[in-house]
């Protein structure tokens, strides 16, 4: 209601200003932003609250009773399972940029989370980096990122009801990380200095590979998103503005 409120408001205001080419372009920008920014706004609050109405539960900490990881690379390889885990900070995503495109209905999206927290009732994992410092063990899981930049190109579409705004796919997607702190355990006997390594060499080798990486998972995460996204009639804002 506060979303469609604020989307009147701002419309009412562009059509009582002076129509010259400047004015209408500059208004029609304005528009487009607030929308967007409505629109991740709504997103945060769905994250973090959930949704009775929608039957969409709270998101912040996202849990997982199993997850699989597969990753393989040049230098680089992690395979685990990861049981009973929750992941923190979601919602606290900040918005750094999202230019709207209405040719291709697309948005040019960077998003920068200052926190992401992975803990985990028991992991099971084998791996390395260089075939040289190990990354495997067993028991518990605890890893934190930080200041987690996120880049895409992420586009729109209407879904089959006409209702909804749902993610066609995320292309050119990439990230970085600035640093990682480890609490993990592994065999008991160096897990301190397994930590410290992993969080010296962890982030530059996951920024590296992340485009490989979000090729290989962002399928699964659009239909993850969209599974949620399709129980809002939130098409209508998008429209207006094509």
């Amino acid at each position: 209601m506060r979303f469609f409120a604020l989307f009147l408001l701002v419309t009412l205001f562009c059509s009582a200003v002076n129509t010259a080419g400047d004015d209408t372009l500059e208004c029609s920008r304005f528009v487009i932003d607030a929308v967007i920014l409505q629109l991740f706004e709504f997103l945060r609050q769905l994250i973090k609250l959930g949704s009775i109405i929608n039957n969409i539960t709270v998101l912040d900490p996202l849990v997982v009773k199993r997850q699989e990881i597969d990753l393989e690379y040049t230098k680089f390889r992690i395979n685990a399972e990861i049981l009973n885990f929750t992941l923190a900070g979601l919602g606290n995503f900040e918005l750094l940029g999202a230019k709207f495109n209405k040719d291709d209905v697309s948005l040019d999206l960077t998003l920068r989370f200052p926190s992401l927290t992975i803990l985990s009732e028991h992991y099971e994992m084998s791996g390395n980096i260089f075939e040289i410092l190990p990354l495997s063990g067993n028991g518990l899981l605890n890893i934190e990122a930080h200041d987690l930049k996120f880049w895409s190109k992420v586009y729109l579409k209407q879904s089959e009801d006409g209702r909804s705004i749902l993610i066609d796919k995320f292309l050119d997607t990439h990230f970085e990380i600035d640093k990682i702190v480890s609490r993990t355990q592994y065999d008991g006997n160096i897990d301190d200095i397994l930590n410290a390594m992993i969080g010296d060499l962890l982030p530059k080798y996951l920024s590296r590979f992340s485009r490989l990486i979000a090729a290989q998972y962002m399928e699964r995460i659009t239909e993850f998103l969209n599974q949620y996204f399709n129980h809002f009639e939130s098409w209508r804002f998008i429209a207006a503005i094509l």
